[in-house]
């Protein structure tokens, strides 16, 4: 965000851990390049400094690429209410709902929302429907609820940081099921 870039589908298949333990996000298609700051401020002040002619080409000024008002992207189980809107206004607040319910799967060991066995039996276009709809209206399950011990490992920073340590170390050793018991 820094940047000026969204990205738009933020979800677990799309977050990486490399091989030095850096965070990679992958596939970046739906990704929005906002009006001011990070990048397009330097597109503007490089385009203001340039005294030669520039040759454009159909990538370089984004054209194709733009949200189209009333189309749905992102996955259904990590977007934010006003992506189902307004997908082509969403901005860095949209990744950041994205990234909470990326956490909220990591801790709890589950969405943040799950269709029920009548609703995953349902077309498509009516699942689509339903995951709105909990994303508008529905209320989550306390995380303390699923995993009582998370209430007092996540009450400051410090425990967060070690539920997330110890979450990593879980996942690199295959021993995911035994992240609920922390």
């Amino acid at each position: 965000h820094s940047r000026g870039v969204i990205h738009r589908d933020l979800k677990p298949s799309n977050v990486m851990v490399g091989a030095f333990g850096e965070v990679q996000l992958l596939d970046w298609g739906f990704a929005k390049v906002l009006e001011q700051g990070g990048i397009a401020d330097e597109r503007r002040r490089k385009r203001d400094q340039e005294d030669i002619t520039r040759i454009a080409t159909l990538r370089s000024e984004g054209v194709g690429s733009e949200s189209i008002p009333g189309s749905i992207m992102g996955t259904p189980a990590y977007m934010p209410p006003e992506q189902w809107e307004r997908a082509h206004l969403a901005g860095e607040p949209a990744d950041v709902y994205a990234f909470g319910c990326i956490l909220y799967e990591l801790f709890c060991g589950r969405r943040l929302f799950v269709l029920d066995s009548a609703q995953r039996r349902a077309r498509p276009e009516a699942q689509i429907l339903y995951w709105r709809e909990l994303h508008r209206s529905a209320d989550p399950p306390h995380p303390g609820e699923l995993v009582p011990a998370l209430d007092a490992r996540l009450a400051s920073a410090a425990g967060l940081a070690e539920g997330a340590a110890l979450v990593a170390v879980t996942y690199e050793s295959g021993r995911r099921g035994h992240l609920l018991a922390f």
